[in-house]
This record gives structure tokens, C-alpha cells and sequence, in this order.
């Protein structure tokens, strides 16, 4: 339904020199506002009425009548409300991670970071081959690096499986403080793991908390209009846009 421009329950700032861009509170439906250009002076204040005229001078004794009083002055238009600020919606943080693709079956695991958001893209994997006989599965973790050198047998073969590397990790409180291990999907565990070159976790992101606005609240700034269309969920327009 339409309505005039002094109907609309929310009206919003100033776009450029003598225009307004507005919104209605009930036109805020999902992420599309219906959006109204209109003149400020439809936001301005009432001009204030004319004063009464001044009341004629008396005549005097048999005198020309008195000059007429001047006009009284006109009130000022009202201000207009300008709300200025770059809002931002809320950001769920991700944990940064991991997925090997190793050569071979079931050797593949998922390392997940339990540092906060991008902290996580600083940890680092890496599967050493020990290139000698018989030597024991190890875990150093020195700062963010977790280095696994790898199991071999009395030929100097590999003999770790990804189920060893979970267990190991499991077993090193510095790991654990920093990292989880899990299976890759589709993979058990049970087979063996090769030499893998140092890799970063990757893709954390930080958590960011949105900035407070009911539904029906507009910002700006040079670049962007800014509507909440709903409670604290903004969408932005760019201003040469419209």
C-alpha cells in the first residue's frame, strides 16, 4: 500500500545535498527494502506561521491614521537527523583446519586448530622420514610446529599408520593444547602414512560481534547506506548506486 512521505513510520539520512533516502518499517521485508528517494524538505520541520500584523496606530485628534504594524517573523524549518557510522554483521568464528591427501588408502586425517579464529592458520603439520631402521613414532611440538617423525622397521620402511599419528598426538599435552585429529571421512585409520612436507592449517576466521540497530535503522557513511533489516543484520548500498 502506498503512503505519502510524512506516513512513513521510518524515515532515514541524508544521501546527497538536498535528498533523502527513506525507508518504512513495514516495507523491511527480508533483505530487499522497498527504498523511496525523496527532497529534505519533506524532513524538515513545519516553517513556523507568520506573526500577527500590528495593530494600526490610533488616530490622532483630527490626525492621519496610524502606520500599520510589521509583519511578525517566520520560525525556522526544523533540523534534519543525520545518523552516521559503518555497521557490521555478526561473524561466526572458524576453526582453522587441515585435511591431508596422502598417496595410498585409508591414511589420511583432518587436524583441526583450537586456537581462536586466524590464530589457527599459524599451526603446522609435518611428517618426517626418519630414513633409518628401526626407529620410534615421535611427536615434538615446538611453538605452533608439530613435528611427527615417523615409525620404520629393520628395512627402514614406514610402518606408522594414521590411527599411530592419532594416538601419538592424543599422548603429547602440547599437541592437544593447540590441535584435534580425527579420521578423514572415508578413511579408517589402519593404513600406513607417507612422508608429508610441512603444511599449514588454514581458512580460521575471527568472530565479530554485530553492531547493535533495531529493524528499521539506517546509517551511513561516504561510500555505503547502511539498513538493519533486521534487529542487529545490516545490508549495505553502495551510494553511487542510487
Amino acid at each position: 500500500m502506498s503512503k505519502n512521505v510524512q506516513d512513513l513510520a521510518v524515515k532515514s539520512t541524508i544521501v546527497a545535498g538536498d535528498m533523502v533516502l527513506i525507508t518504512d518499517s513495514e516495507d523491511l521485508d527480508g533483505a530487499d527494502p522497498n527504498l523511496k528517494l525523496a527532497s529534505t524538505v519533506l524532513f524538515k520541520g513545519q516553517t513556523g506561521a507568520a506573526g500577527a500584523d500590528g495593530a494600526d496606530g490610533a488616530d490622532g485628534a483630527d490626525g492621519a491614521d496610524g502606520a500599520p504594524g510589521l509583519d511578525g517573523a517566520k520560525g525556522d524549518p526544523g533540523d534534519l537527523m543525520v545518523n552516521e557510522g559503518s555497521p557490521t554483521n555478526e561473524v561466526v568464528e572458524v576453526k582453522s583446519s587441515l585435511s591431508t591427501n596422502l598417496i595410498g588408502g585409508d591414511n589420511d586425517l583432518d587436524f583441526t586448530s583450537k586456537l581462536e579464529g586466524v590464530l589457527g592458520d599459524e599451526i603446522t603439520v609435518e611428517y618426517v622420514n626418519p630414513e633409518a631402521n628401526d626407529q620410534t613414532l615421535l611427536v615434538t611440538v615446538l611453538g605452533n610446529n608439530i613435528v611427527i617423525d615417523l615409525a620404520t622397521g629393520p628395512t627402514g620402511d614406514i610402518t606408522t599408520t594414521a590411527s599411530d599419528i592419532i594416538t601419538a598426538l592424543e599422548e603429547s599435552e602440547d599437541a592437544m593444547e593447540i590441535i584435534g585429529v580425527a579420521n578423514k571421512e572415508s578413511n579408517d585409520g589402519s593404513g600406513l602414512v607417507t612422508e608429508m612436507a610441512e603444511a599449514s592449517l588454514a581458512n580460521g576466521v575471527d568472530s565479530v560481534d554485530p553492531t547493535e540497530g533495531l529493524k528499521g535503522t539506517t546509517l551511513f557513511d561516504a561510500d555505503y547506506l547502511y539498513l538493519a533489516y533486521e534487529d542487529n543484520t545490516w545490508k549495505k548500498i553502495a551510494l553511487a548506486s542510487l
